[in-house]
């Protein structure tokens, strides 16, 4: 007995020793980096804490609210929270950091966000799964220490979670999202969850048009990483004419299309595979054959087939002018747009919006975009269901073998628990669209879309300064050093197009998007297909700020 404690212990102070020698290496590391740039933590995280951490002392590394002895923590998740690192607490979080790993103190990375009064980070906290109610040493939740911005953010997520809400603070909480209750949303997402055997599902927040600002917008939603829904934005999209099934096919009816089809075996990206037909189909034929009172047999070469991912505006100019197509400004700063094409040999930036013409009763797979870009989807017709979820659920959805794949082996709509077991744990968010409804999916979100009614639907992946630095960081990645100094753009010079834009911009008028020819463009698409030997991003390398980063620029990205 006496030699098995003995070797019980001596196990125990290995592994003490183990961990201490790892924190106090990481400590040290941290610090070095501070003071000594550009040194950093490359092995430890994508983003160094050290670099953004610069001049602010040893205040950002410790938790100490009032008077307290300070308490240093022991995560590089507390740190990154504390200094609002938007981009590193999301790669952590992606990457499995613990959300309620403790300090000595009994303090959690919520506590430190809390501390530092960070909207976002407390936010995307939260959505995380980090409990507003752990305690640190001396009974305080991250509400007790937390500054103005940080209690909204407490207020606005961590209440929707099935406490209980007293009149006055649903009141604020209608306030804040978007004006009006939501009990009949969240009643649905709870039903849902329980249909699909989730642990929980959130509805997504609505706001009617007009009534979120791009500020807001920005803060509550695109930085922390938070789905969002703008009802009735068809006028602001279409101003001059609305887009109709009719028009679509008067105005773009004989162009021919490629057809997908979901297949639920596939290891493709959506789990979507090509439509292979006798003879090729246009537009017209497939708003027909795809049109809310079609009943194809299940033998039809087109039965639930997509029009997906379309370029709508390389393929239907006239529809565009028609309508005199509109990005709405919460979406309007968006680099893939702003960037010469040309120079940043970015076809890509010419491909979007795209178009989406899908059938009733018909679905895509688990996926989620590339390069960590923004997604939105304007539902100008028909209605869908949406999954969404954050990127700390990706073991729970079962992502594909390869490091980040954007293919997944569960279908979250009819979920296998016997194959999948970890898919019971699943949190994230859900909601109907209908027409007229603009739905916002944070980079890097997983998501899988179920067509209820015949949707016609517009989208983008973009780019802006909530973000780049994620984009960027892939890109680094992804494509070689030679590439990336072969395709810079100018942006280096005009650190402008990060300021977002506060007002819609009319597509044809305010982008340069129609500069370029249909055969310039295809030849850029050509381009793009380089990006399979390695030579070139297939979302193109817009940007020529890897250089500015490594001078400091990274604070005004990511703070």
């Amino acid at each position: 007995m006496g030699c098995q404690r003995t070797r019980r212990g001596v196990i125990i102070a290995r592994i003490v020793l183990a961990v201490s020698s790892a924190w106090i290496t990481l400590v040290v590391s941290v610090y070095v980096s501070t003071f000594f740039a550009p040194l950093a933590l490359p092995a430890v995280v994508s983003h160094p804490v050290a670099v953004v951490a610069k001049g602010m002392g040893a205040e950002w590394t410790t938790y100490s609210p009032g008077a307290d002895m300070p308490c240093i923590a022991l995560s590089i998740l507390s740190p990154a929270a504390r200094l609002g690192s938007l981009t590193i607490v999301s790669d952590l979080l992606a990457h499995g950091a613990l959300v309620d790993s403790r300090d000595a103190c009994g303090a959690t990375p919520l506590h430190y966000a809390a501390l530092g009064d960070w909207y976002s980070i407390t936010a995307m906290l939260v959505v995380a799964g980090a409990d507003p109610q752990a305690k640190d040493a001396r009974g305080r939740t991250p509400r007790d220490v937390a500054g103005p911005r940080a209690v909204r953010a407490l207020d606005h997520y961590a209440l929707r979670d099935g406490d209980s809400v007293d009149g006055a603070e649903a009141a604020y909480l209608a306030v804040e999202r978007g004006g009006r209750e939501m009990a009949e949303e969240e009643a649905l997402a709870a039903e849902r969850a329980s249909e699909l055997g989730f642990t929980h599902l959130r509805a997504i927040d609505r706001w009617p048009r007009g009534s979120l600002s791009v500020a807001e917008f920005r803060t509550r939603y695109a930085e922390p990483g938070i789905p969002v829904i703008l009802e009735d934005m068809n006028p602001v999209l279409f101003p001059e004419a609305p887009l109709t099934r009719e028009l679509l096919n008067a105005t773009c009816g004989s162009q021919p299309v490629k057809l997908q089809r979901y297949a639920a075996e596939a290891d493709v990206w959506a789990g979507l595979e090509q439509v292979k037909t006798e003879k090729p189909v246009t537009l017209g034929e497939f708003l027909t054959a795809a049109g809310p009172n079609s009943e194809l047999p299940a033998d039809d070469p087109l039965y639930n087939a997509h029009l997906f991912d379309w370029s709508f505006i390389d393929h239907c100019p006239r529809t565009v002018a028609a309508t005199k197509f509109t990005i709405p400004a919460v979406f309007a700063s968006d680099l893939f747009q702003e960037v010469d094409p040309v120079a940043a040999r970015c076809g890509r930036c010419l491909h979007w919006p795209s178009l989406f013409v899908q059938q009733g009763r018909s679905r895509s797979g688990m996926h989620q975009d590339a390069r960590h870009t923004h997604f939105w989807q304007a539902l100008v017709l028909g209605r869908k269901e949406w999954l969404i979820f954050p990127q700390t659920q990706m073991r729970n959805l079962y992502q594909g073998d390869e490091p980040g794949s954007a293919v997944f082996d569960l279908d979250a709509f009819d979920p296998d628990f016997d194959r999948f077991p970890r898919a019971r744990h699943i949190r994230g968010w859900q909601a109907f669209t209908k027409s007229g409804d603009m739905i916002f999916v944070p980079g890097g979100s997983p998501h899988q879309v179920r067509n209820v009614e015949a949707p016609i639907a517009l989208s983008t992946n973009y780019v802006d300064s909530t973000n780049y630095q994620l984009y960027l960081d892939d890109l680094l990645t992804a494509a070689e050093e030679s590439a990336l100094k072969e395709a810079m753009s100018d942006l280096a010079s005009r650190p402008e197009v990060f300021e977002p834009a506060i007002t819609d911009k009319l597509f044809m008028g305010e982008y340069r998007t129609s500069d370029l020819t249909v055969e310039e463009f295809r030849q850029l698409v050509a381009v793009d297909s380089a990006a399979e030997k390695g030579l070139i991003d297939a979302f193109g390398v817009v940007v020529r700020y890897a250089e500015a980063v490594t001078l400091g620029v990274i604070d005004h990205f990511i703070s």
